[in-house]
C-alpha cells in the first residue's frame, strides 16, 4: 500500500488476481532532482508546503502474464480536508484516463474506497460493455530498422507504457450528466504488442494493460467537474511502475533469485517444476539433505578406517601363526623358521 508522509489518511494498493501486490522502492529516486519551485508548481500545495518533499509515490509491483488488476483507493478519516470532496484520475500507460470522485449525499463522507478495475464503452446501437484490466506481453525487437517517424512515435509509447499513475485532485462539486459516452464497443489495446529496443532506451518495458471483454453494461455518463483549484492542478500523484519479474531484475529493482538446492531424492512433480525448496544454499553451508549425506559418508568413512586396523590386527596374528611351533620336552617352545 502506497502513502506519502506528507497527506496522511491516503493511500493506493494495486490488487493481482486479488492479492495486494508487493511494492518496490524506485531505485532511481535519489537520482531525481531536487524540489524547486518549477516543480512544486504543477501540485495545488498547502501555503508553505512548497519546500516541502512533493506528494509524490513512485512503486514498482510484479505483473504477472495474463492476469487480472485493479487499482484501489482508499481515503481514512484521519484525511485532512481542504475542499468538499475529492476525487482522482488513473491513467492507464498514459493513453486512457478514468475519473472516479468521492461519492456524497450533500456531506463530507469520512471513509471512501474506491476500486477500479474496467472501463466500459459502446453505444446506443449496439450497447455497452464492460472491459476488465489485465497484463499482457510486449514483445522487443532487436536492431528493428524504424524511419524516424516511427522511432519518436513508439519513444513517446514507451515513456509511459508500463505505468499506472493516479493523480489526486481536490473538487467543490461534481455532478452527473446526462448525456451518454458513445464509442466503439470494443476499445482498442493501450500499448504497443511490439516495441524496439532502441525505443526503449534502457528501460525493461514487457508488458502493458490490455482488456478482457465482459457482459454487457449500463451506459457511462459525462460527470461535470468543479476543481477547487482554478489549475486542475493534483494534490497528489501515486505512480506504480509494472514489470514482470525478469524487467525488475533487468532494472535493478529486485535481485536475480539464488539457486535452491532440492533432495534430489524426492520425487518430481507432475508438472516438472520443483514446489517445495528444502534450504536456500547460504554462505557456502550445505543443505540438510546434503549434510545428511556427508554425515553418513564421514561414519561410512570412520567405520572403514576402524574395519582396516582390525584387519590389518587379523593378518598380523595370522602371520604369527603362519610360524611351525613345537614344544619340547623341557618345556621350551622350538619355532621353524626355514622355507618349506
Amino acid at each position: 500500500m502506497a502513502i506519502t508522509p506528507s497527506i496522511p489518511g491516503l493511500s493506493v494498493s494495486v490488487k493481482v488476481r486479488g492479492i495486494t501486490a508487493f511494492e518496490y522502492n524506485d531505485p532511481d529516486a535519489e537520482d531525481r532532482p531536487a524540489v524547486t519551485p518549477d516543480l512544486a508548481a504543477h501540485f495545488d500545495l498547502p501555503p508553505g508546503a512548497a519546500n516541502l518533499p512533493l506528494p509524490r509515490v513512485v512503486k514498482y509491483i510484479k505483473a504477472e502474464p495474463n492476469a487480472l488488476f485493479c487499482v484501489q483507493v482508499s481515503k481514512a478519516p484521519s484525511f485532512e480536508r481542504r475542499s468538499h470532496h475529492i476525487a482522482y484520475e488513473l491513467q492507464l500507460d498514459g493513453q486512457r484516463n478514468i475519473f472516479e470522485h468521492e461519492c456524497y449525499d450533500g456531506r463530507p463522507l469520512g471513509l471512501w474506497i474506491s476500486k477500479a478495475d474496467s472501463q466500459r464503452s459502446g453505444n446506443q446501437t449496439n450497447g455497452y460493455k464492460r472491459h476488465k484490466f489485465v497484463f499482457s506481453a510486449v514483445s522487443v525487437i532487436e536492431g528493428a530498422s524504424l524511419s524516424q517517424e516511427a522511432l519518436k512515435e513508439q519513444t513517446k509509447l514507451s515513456e509511459c507504457c508500463g505505468t499506472l499513475k493516479v493523480l489526486f485532485y481536490r473538487m467543490d462539486w461534481c455532478l452527473v450528466g446526462q448525456n451518454v459516452i458513445a464509442g466503439p464497443v470494443n476499445p482498442p489495446d493501450l500499448g504497443p504488442a511490439e516495441l524496439s529496443e532502441k525505443a526503449l532506451k534502457g528501460k525493461a518495458i514487457d508488458c502493458t494493460t490490455s482488456f478482457v471483454t465482459e457482459g454487457s453494461c449500463n451506459a457511462p455518463k459525462t460527470i461535470l467537474r468543479g476543481y477547487s483549484d482554478p489549475s486542475r492542478r493534483p494534490f497528489a500523484v501515486f505512480e506504480f511502475r509494472y514489470r514482470f519479474q525478469e524487467g525488475l531484475i533487468r532494472e535493478g529493482v529486485i535481485p536475480r533469485p539464488i539457486p535452491i538446492y532440492v533432495d534430489e531424492e524426492d520425487p518430481m512433480p507432475a508438472d516438472g517444476t520443483w514446489q517445495r525448496p528444502i534450504h536456500i544454499k547460504e554462505e557456502n553451508r550445505p543443505v540438510p539433505a546434503v549434510r545428511a549425506k556427508q554425515e553418513l559418508a564421514d561414519a561410512q568413512g570412520r567405520r572403514g578406517l576402524k574395519r582396516e586396523a582390525a584387519e590389518e590386527a587379523e593378518a598380523k596374528s595370522r602371520a604369527r601363526s603362519d610360524f611351525k611351533e613345537r614344544r619340547l620336552e623341557n618345556g621350551r617352545v622350538q619355532v621353524d623358521l626355514t622355507d618349506d
